[in-house]
């Protein structure tokens, strides 16, 4: 008998494409990372050793929330760390549409004390940058929209742990943020590079006193009488705020 000839193999099957939603959403974090290292300044020097701003990465999560939720309690709130974490793991994913760019302080104390058990460094402070008007009108509060210009950059959650402050490691981490926003939107015109901060309430006095020293000027103050997502999250109190910007 003579063999039969077998049909030919079929190809596999090409592999599930992501919804164009989602490789869209990838792509512009992907691209926003990029940016974000490509942007952070080198290693400084602080009175208790060198600190280091890059971006945030998964393992740095926990540690990152510690530190918002330890300066926030500081300043009178008290945000749940499991609703800190949750926010920091949708600025992470890749496949979301936050367009927020997060950063942290890396210290690397003289004084071993200063450091867990185990560990070699610490993280010091956290910075995030909404990058998009989206993501900008997520942390404002889209009721302020009329008042507050939404199309630019916004940096938001800059948070220094308590027992490390008055280092330099707030204005490391707004440098970086500004650098972020620099190298984003490096291409398109001088009206584009601006950055924008809202200081919320009273407890935010020092905070509004950094900000003035590094150039940002008051825009609109306005009165918070809604809770947005990030106040809503952090826990910011209502109260008078105030939109300042900085030219870039």
């Amino acid at each position: 008998l003579r063999p039969q000839p077998q049909p030919p193999l079929a190809a596999p099957p090409p592999p599930p494409s992501r919804p164009a939603s989602t490789a869209a959403a990838a792509a512009s974090a992907s691209a926003s990372a990029e940016a974000t290292a490509a942007a952070v300044p080198p290693t400084i020097q602080t009175a208790l050793g060198p600190l280091t701003v890059r971006p945030l990465r998964k393992e740095d999560a926990t540690a990152a929330a510690v530190v918002l939720t330890r300066a926030f309690t500081a300043n009178g709130s008290s945000p749940p760390l499991a609703d800190v974490e949750e926010w920091l793991a949708g600025a992470l994913d890749p496949s979301s549409s936050s367009e927020t760019s997060v950063l942290i302080g890396e210290l690397v104390p003289e004084d071993k004390s200063l450091l867990a058990p185990g560990k070699s460094l610490r993280v010091a402070g956290v910075a995030a940058v909404a990058l998009s008007a989206a993501a900008a009108e997520a942390a404002v509060g889209s009721e302020k929209s009329s008042a507050f210009p939404l199309s630019y950059p916004l940096l938001c959650n800059v948070a220094v742990d308590p027992r490390l402050r008055k280092l330099g490691i707030g204005r490391a981490l707004v440098a970086a943020a500004e650098a972020v926003v620099v190298a984003k939107e490096g291409g398109s015109s001088s009206e584009k590079k601006k950055l924008f901060v809202v200081a919320r309430g009273s407890e935010d006095a020092a905070a509004e006193k950094l900000y003035s020293s590094l150039g940002f000027r008051e825009v609109v103050e306005t009165e918070n009488k809604k809770p947005d997502f990030f106040s809503s999250v952090f826990g910011a109190k209502k109260g008078a705020e105030k939109l300042m910007e900085k030219k870039l």
